[in-house]
């Protein structure tokens, strides 16, 4: 072996060894690394320069981010040679294809026991009036559709995009705590579409690709156009060998983002306590003049995107929600849609304690996915769908739930009624149980409940020991559709005085 073949293996051996004895250290963004956290000039390079920071040592250490708002935000024009760390942003290209490219503030990759902790209402803010969507080369955003009224999709060098907040890849051991990140969606200049289907991708809070063992607390991530958080975790395709990987969300809030506040697509072992994935596509933006909203618009959505073709399992699974609200979204408060077993596109046991859905515009919860449990919930605006479950146990159930058609009260202090005609409209599915549930009905007829196999008696959804409380002043809410239903125990129908 040559000497300096001899040197190099040295060199990495030694690096190698650094990464894993080096001291845990503590950075402060303004002291370390020349943030100004002045609401006025723009920080982005103190984050950038905090990240190459952390990721040359690999974790091991606390960024500390003292009060103030910190303005970021970053676009590279087309053609500008990319570093080696954004080039994935843009599918491994070596010069930038798009006509701007959005680059993520705090871009941690291959750390371990590593921290970003704010203090004292710490703001994270993205500059005004960054371009997203589709543009034409003078700078004039596209229009959404044709003359023919065909959606209209840019090539890659008419697409911009302003870049996620934080975005953590293949990470250990991290802690996200005391922080408010906002996406300024409000004031960005939104253009064309960014895909067939609007707005899907180009500027998200927080980003989660292969992380475990990751704890976020007391976040405020709001106004982006896209998700407030993302989490995509790939699993094995075996569902009964699916590890844990110890993700927890607490006092957390993911409100009015465009798309959704919280998209899960993969990876199993999640708790979120005493959240909010609230307001998806309200917040108005200046330059369409209008609130910006894409599909499917929902507080949060679980939508696994396995991709058996090229190996690619990420299926959803353990997740416990409690105490946490899904309330105003233009979309569904939850949805889970999509389950295809062949394709692995699987979401299983996932359970809903102590929360509240408020569905004004759209379905308060939509349930397609098999071992999802609801129990002690408020649900104001229909539920639909549940699980075609031929196995005992992975039925879609209501455990001591509480159904009204009560008006949500938004912030400019407009009542709105709760979305749908019945309190819940379940026209699929097998075994679906409500048990020790309240309905009450203000006007709404109660159900409607169809099983799918509705003269197969263990096919029969169960309505066990449910109270129904009718304060209509009418006869309506009688006049409800149960088919293939078993109504057991001590169901009972109260007529209360009217109510408003």
């Amino acid at each position: 072996m040559s000497r300096l073949l001899f040197s190099f293996f040295l060199l990495l051996f030694s690096t190698a060894l650094f990464a894993q004895d080096a001291e845990y250290v503590e950075k402060n963004i303004k002291t370390d690394f020349g943030a100004s956290g002045d609401g006025s000039r723009n920080d982005f390079e103190a984050f950038k320069e905090a990240a190459a920071f952390f990721n040359e040592r690999q974790g091991r250490g606390t960024l500390i981010i003292p009060p103030g708002t910190y303005i970021v935000g970053k676009q590279l024009d087309y053609g500008v040679l990319l570093p080696i760390a954004y080039r994935p942003l843009a599918d491994g290209a070596l010069m930038n294809p798009y006509y701007k490219l959005g680059l993520p503030v705090l871009l941690i990759s291959g750390c371990k026991n590593f921290t970003i902790k704010g203090e004292n209402g710490a703001v994270l803010k993205f500059q005004n009036d960054m371009l997203l969507g589709g543009f034409f080369p003078d700078g004039k955003p596209m229009p959404l559709k044709d003359k023919k009224g065909n959606t209209l999709v840019p090539e890659a060098n008419s697409i911009t995009t302003i870049g996620d907040g934080l975005y953590i890849e293949n990470c250990d051991s991290i802690t996200i705590s005391d922080l408010e990140i906002d996406g300024n969606s409000t004031n960005q200049n939104i253009g064309g579409n960014i895909s067939s289907d609007g707005w899907q991708w180009g500027q998200s809070g927080i980003v989660m690709v292969e992380v475990h063992n990751c704890r976020l607390e007391n976040l405020n991530v709001h106004h982006f156009v896209v998700d407030g958080l993302q989490i995509r975790n790939t699993t094995t395709k075996d569902i009964d060998r699916i590890d844990g990987q110890n993700i927890s969300i607490n006092k957390c809030s993911f409100d009015y983002n465009g798309r959704q506040g919280f998209s899960w697509t993969g990876g199993a072992g999640l708790n979120a306590t005493s959240c909010s994935f609230s307001h998806t596509g309200r917040a108005h933006n200046k330059y369409l003049k209008k609130v910006l909203s894409t599909a499917p618009g929902a507080g949060m959505d679980i939508e696994p995107e396995s991709d058996p073709n090229i190996n690619t399992f990420r299926i959803v699974k353990d997740g416990v929600f409690k105490n946490c609200t899904f309330e105003n979204n233009s979309g569904a408060g939850m949805v889970a849609d999509i389950y295809n077993k062949e394709e692995y596109r699987i979401a299983q046991d996932v359970s809903f304690e102590d929360c509240t859905f408020w569905g004004t515009t759209y379905w308060s919860v939509w349930v397609s996915h098999p071992g999802f449990t609801f129990t002690n919930c408020r649900i104001y605006g229909s539920a639909v769908h549940s699980f075609d479950s031929d196995k005992p146990g992975k039925e879609t159930k209501f455990i001591s739930c509480f159904f009204e058609d009560k008006p949500y009260i938004n912030d400019k202090g407009k009542r709105m009624p709760p979305y749908g005609n019945y309190l819940v409209e379940i026209a699929d599915g097998i075994r679906t149980t409500f048990r020790d549930c309240t309905f009450t009905s203000h006007g709404k007829y109660y159900h409607y409940l169809v099983s799918s196999k509705p003269h197969d008696e263990k096919s029969k959804f169960s309505v066990h020991n449910c109270r129904f409380l009718n304060v209509s002043g009418t006869d309506k809410p009688r006049n409800s559709i149960a088919v293939g239903v078993l109504f057991t125990g001590n169901n009972k129908y109260v007529d209360a005085p009217a109510s408003r």
